[in-house]
């Protein structure tokens, strides 16, 4: 049977077996609401909300290259910014000084914060926990630093204090207009449509290779280090190589969300990747969902929106109290919400998400059977309670 019944103490309404018929029209009608409001969604906002939904996404490929690290090998990096301000200023001066297309530049970007991040994971071998995360900030703090260097000509060539413009903007060609259905519409808005759905193409591919390297033996095998490094070796897993490699991996993604953010900008400055903006990534891992692949989208999303939020706050109720719209109090917006995430989603947003659905549909996962077992011998389905927390986003 496809459709099991709950258990007697009060379940969800439905309850599909993993694998079913039911099951996999589910996964269908989800995936495809994600999709429908994905794509109607920058033909209902004005420009600049569309705008920021590609700064989010930009953000959402830099949480994840931070995930990679932090979530699924457990290596304590929070420096991630400094490889996205790298994989920006790639993008930059490939554009401006040597002519390429915009597209031409993303595999360069990634595979130079490939090589970056290789370099960092090597000294990184050494030292875990508090000790890593110390040396990752140190990277971030000094990396805007040292954008502003005068000699060797780096301030020249990465604009210094000020930053650059890209000397080329992403306008859409005659094809995507008749594709996207902005032929009608003004320049502006119809950038702000091709740029969104751009990089939203960036993101998905980017997400599903991620999510097919985790889904690997590589994969499986830097989820064992995060889980028992002992054991991992004792398994004949090489620590070595695969924290350096993840490392690399981790940077590269990261890179190529700087890539984005600088498109989506269409500039790039060190004020963009500085200490605060690695903290504030880190934010959005935790808010989005730390060792979740839809958390981190939702992370750059949250994030993005999270500080227009709080730029708007005001608060006047209290006399010798007063939050103005604009003022530094208004980052005291993100302590609030993550207290209040600690205390009732301490998961992230896909938590809560899970909790949520888990009251109105179960999943009930399948059981493996030995090879060549007969359909009669099958083991039945194991009914799991509410408690019991399930794997993938959207099972």
């Amino acid at each position: 049977m496809s459709q099991t019944k709950t258990s007697s103490k009060g379940g969800p309404l439905f309850s599909f077996r993993e694998g079913s018929s039911q099951h996999r029209t589910y996964q269908i009608v989800c995936w495809g609401l994600l999709f429908l409001v994905a794509i109607i969604l920058p033909y209902m906002l004005p420009n600049f909300r569309v705008s920021q939904f590609a700064q989010a996404f930009a953000f959402g490929v830099t949480i994840l290259g931070m995930n990679i690290a932090i979530g699924y090998c457990g290596l304590l990096s929070i420096g991630n910014i400094a490889f996205m301000g790298t994989g920006a200023y790639t993008t930059m001066i490939l554009i401006n000084d040597n002519r390429w297309d915009l597209w031409m530049t993303l595999p360069v970007a990634a595979v130079v914060c490939f090589l970056f991040g290789v370099l960092v994971g090597l000294p990184a071998l050494k030292i875990r926990g508090l000790y890593l995360a110390l040396v990752t900030f140190s990277l971030a703090y000094t990396f805007p630093i040292l954008l502003k260097i005068e000699q060797g000509g780096i301030a020249r060539r990465t604009g210094g204090d000020n930053g650059k413009n890209l000397a080329e903007v992403l306008r859409p060609p005659s094809w995507a207009r008749s594709l996207l259905g902005i032929d009608g519409k003004k320049p502006q808005e119809a950038q702000a449509i091709y740029l969104y759905f751009c990089l939203l193409l960036i993101l998905v591919v980017t997400f599903v290779l991620v999510r097919n390297i985790l889904k690997s033996r590589a994969g499986r095998a830097v989820i064992a280090i995060r889980d028992n490094q002992i054991g991992a070796a004792v398994s004949g897993v090489n620590l070595n190589v695969h924290k350096v490699i993840t490392f690399g991996i981790s940077a590269a993604v990261s890179g190529l969300g700087g890539s984005m953010l600088a498109v989506a900008l269409n500039s790039v400055g060190p004020s963009s990747f500085d200490a605060n903006y690695a903290i504030l990534t880190l934010v959005g891992l935790v808010l989005g969902g730390v060792a979740t692949l839809h958390g981190s989208w939702l992370g750059g999303i949250i994030l993005v929106f999270l500080q227009d939020l709080a730029s708007r706050v005001t608060f006047t109720a209290i006399p010798f109290f007063k939050i103005e719209r604009g003022s530094p109090l208004t980052r005291a917006v993100f302590g609030l919400v993550l207290v209040l995430v600690a205390f009732f989603a301490p998961g992230g947003s896909v938590a809560f998400g899970r909790m949520v659905r888990s009251k109105v549909i179960r999943v009930i996962p399948r059981v493996p059977t030995p090879p060549g077992t007969p359909p009669s011998q099958e083991a039945a389905p194991i009914v799991v309670d509410e408690e019991e927390s399930l794997t993938g986003a959207m099972r």
